[in-house]
């Protein structure tokens, strides 16, 4: 898990435990409270330190120094470390059918070096889950030079089989590749259009004015000071209906929505009219999880959201790519860690009772 580091001991010669580094830093962002730091983590760290090598029953030594520990995070190995967390931590339910993630990823702004009129930093690409919201890294990349289609790509490419599972997908990766690829190991995706794919767009459209639904729903959510509104048609696809191109992504449906949301505060109403497709078969039972699957995908989106608004991750400043990767990778498992104790996300209020409760702490080991 950990790369070949050339000296372990820290600026004041003292020689650390790097597993002890490891679980010290880890139970750090756990026990935070508001948005992190590197300063705020590493505080915290020599405060718990006693106590922690005190329940791991070693010898008391001081706390690795800051300035150690960013040398340890810039050479570490995240993603054997996200592998490994994956193995040991995921979150395992009883399916009945399928199970969905949303491919996701982000950029942490933190990387970007303004100052030198950077645009562009380092970037983290997420598979959430549908149900649970549990995340895995999947991949990282520089937005200087590298792309997420890319890192998505060859995810899929490693997988052998996907019978069973679903992916959900933006209009960034709604290529006939890739979708064929998914479709060919088993799998189902369920993948936005964008009107810029403009010959799909329009043969999706004439399906829409003369085919027969095989679904139609409609909900209605009121929160975060607004009321939202969702209709779903959803059309069978013949393959003579699109283009020959996606031929192997075996295109089977097609998901038209509309979207009304009116925020109560000040009564502004906006509309918006969304393109999904999928190779799940077109048959009125698919009609549920086709929508389920469109409106959990827009939801895990929050992940991200959690990550800056609960723990600051777009203010965490550092140029170091690798630091930066790292500190992604725990904070990952940080928050699948505390959503193991509440599913509706308010981690603020899970962070601070495990500040109380130590038990509470370790239960999540």
């Amino acid at each position: 898990m950990q790369k070949e580091l050339h000296d372990n001991r820290d600026n004041r010669g003292k020689r650390h435990d790097l597993s002890v580094v490891v679980l010290g830093f880890l139970i750090a962002i756990l026990k935070s409270t508001g948005k992190l730091n590197l300063s705020k983590i590493h505080r915290i760290m020599c405060r718990d330190y006693p106590r922690l090598m005190a329940d791991l029953q070693q010898e008391a030594t001081t706390c690795i120094s800051r300035s150690q520990l960013i040398r340890i995070l810039d050479s570490f190995d995240h993603r054997s470390f996200n592998r490994l967390n994956m193995h040991y931590f995921s979150k395992q339910v009883d399916k009945d059918g399928l199970d969905w993630y949303a491919i996701d990823g982000k950029e942490l702004r933190g990387s970007i070096d303004t100052q030198a009129g950077g645009k562009r930093g380092e970037n983290v690409v997420f598979s959430v889950h549908h149900s649970h919201c549990q995340s895995e890294i999947i991949g990282y990349y520089s937005g200087k030079k590298e792309s997420e289609k890319t890192i998505v790509n060859e995810y899929f490419q490693d997988k052998i089989e996907l019978s069973g599972s679903g992916f959900s997908f933006d209009a960034l990766h709604n290529g006939n590749v890739l979708l064929g690829d998914i479709a060919g190991k088993g799998g189902i995706y369920l993948a936005q259009i964008k009107k810029n794919q403009s010959i799909l767009w329009d043969d999706l459209g004439a399906i829409r004015a003369y085919a027969q639904s095989f679904h139609t729903d409609k909900t209605i959510e009121k929160g975060h000071g607004r009321i939202e509104t969702r209709k779903v048609w959803c059309f069978p696809i013949s393959p003579e209906c699109v283009d020959d191109r996606w031929e192997e992504a075996d295109i089977t449906s097609f998901i038209y929505l509309e979207r009304e949301r009116i925020q109560v505060k000040t009564g502004k109403i906006s509309n918006e009219v969304v393109y999904f497709i999928s190779n799940l078969p077109a048959i009125p039972k698919n009609g549920p999880i086709l929508f389920e699957a469109v409106r959990r995908h827009w939801r895990v989106e929050t992940n991200n959201n959690i990550r800056d608004s609960n723990f600051g991750e777009d203010k965490i400043i550092s140029r170091k790519g690798m630091l930066q990767r790292s500190l992604a990778a725990f904070l990952n498992i940080a928050i699948n860690r505390l959503k193991t104790i509440n599913q509706q996300n308010n981690l603020n209020v899970v962070r601070e009772e495990i500040c109380e409760d130590r038990n509470l702490l370790y239960q999540l080991f």
